[in-house]
């Protein structure tokens, strides 16, 4: 009886002695395969924005491998044209330690974009570029002053008025450079909806009597404002016309050591004739007499040339 428990309990020892080294296996295999189940989590980031979880347009974005040469080359080649050192280093480090590569579409469309607005910028300005730059200039003028006359200080303006403030803005900025009739038109055509757009539920352009208006948004119009509106458009419009025929003039250059003969030449030859006529009649009215008086007439050149 002793030597058969004695034999028992050597098979029993050996049985446990068993139990605990599969145990210790299989404790050894879970945390190693633990190991290298956080390993695998670890690395599944973003290399752009270091997130594994990022939502765009709410939907949820979804972690890609990058395995092709070409964009593992694009990536170093975007980091480094943005100057972007982290990104760089984050990169490096993962070709180094053979790590996988991941990204979100997202922030690749976005590197991407930003590596090409860099690009872009780096080249010489064409012709195009510069215009664009100067139709923004004019814009931002023009919405100023519909900020400050119309939105602020609620004013009623024909919008032929508007379009004449951006054409002559327009071919001022384009000074320096060549501008056509058909820019200034095209951009014209385009001014209302920029306008609307810019200024939503701010103006209002609608049309009266066949004329376009531009007022501020739910304000009543009223017949009166309607009348003061034609008179400014008309003295508006006088002006203009008058402006233009006083920069056509061709003035004679007078020399830095002016002498009495170049003062009888004059600088401007000729003081144009629709000027005359406007002192004529602004000094006279409708008086046929004191509009031919030889007083009104000499007046009316003196005005003339103080203009000029």
């Amino acid at each position: 009886m002793n030597v058969r428990n004695f034999f028992f309990s050597e098979k029993i020892n050996e049985l446990q002695d068993s139990t605990n080294v599969d145990d210790n296996l299989n404790e050894e295999q879970q945390t190693s395969g633990n190991e290298k189940g956080c390993e695998s989590v670890e690395l599944q980031f973003c290399i752009i924005c270091s997130k594994s979880r990022k939502r765009c347009n709410n939907r949820k974005g979804k972690l890609h491998l990058a395995h092709k040469p070409e964009t593992l080359d694009r990536f170093e080649s975007n980091a480094s044209l943005i100057n972007d050192a982290h990104l760089y280093d984050n990169f490096e480090r993962a070709l180094l330690e053979g790590k996988q590569i991941y990204y979100h579409a997202s922030c690749k469309n976005h590197l991407e974009s930003t590596s090409e607005s860099i690009v872009v910028a780096q080249k010489p300005q064409t012709v195009w570029h510069t215009k664009r730059h100067s139709n923004a200039i004019v814009f931002d003028e023009v919405c100023e002053f519909i900020e400050k006359d119309i939105v602020q200080n609620k004013n009623c303006y024909f919008f032929s008025f508007i379009t004449n403030l951006y054409k002559v803005c327009l071919k001022q900025e384009y000074s320096d450079s060549s501008i056509t009739t058909e820019d200034v038109i095209l951009r014209t055509n385009c001014l209302e909806e920029d306008l609307i757009t810019k200024f939503h539920k701010k103006i209002s352009i609608v049309t009266i009597n066949k004329k376009k208006l531009i007022k501020p948004y739910g304000s009543d119009f009223l017949t009166t404002v309607m009348e003061t509106l034609e008179k400014r458009d008309i003295v508006e419009r006088a002006s203009l016309i008058l402006r233009e025929e006083v920069e056509a003039i061709q003035g004679n250059m007078l020399p830095d050591d002016i002498l009495t003969n170049d003062l009888i030449a004059e600088e401007c030859p000729a003081i144009p004739k629709i000027l005359e006529d406007f002192y004529v009649s602004l000094l006279s009215g409708s008086n046929y007499r004191r509009k031919h008086s030889a007083n009104c007439q000499r007046l009316a050149v003196i005005q003339s040339g103080y203009y000029l």
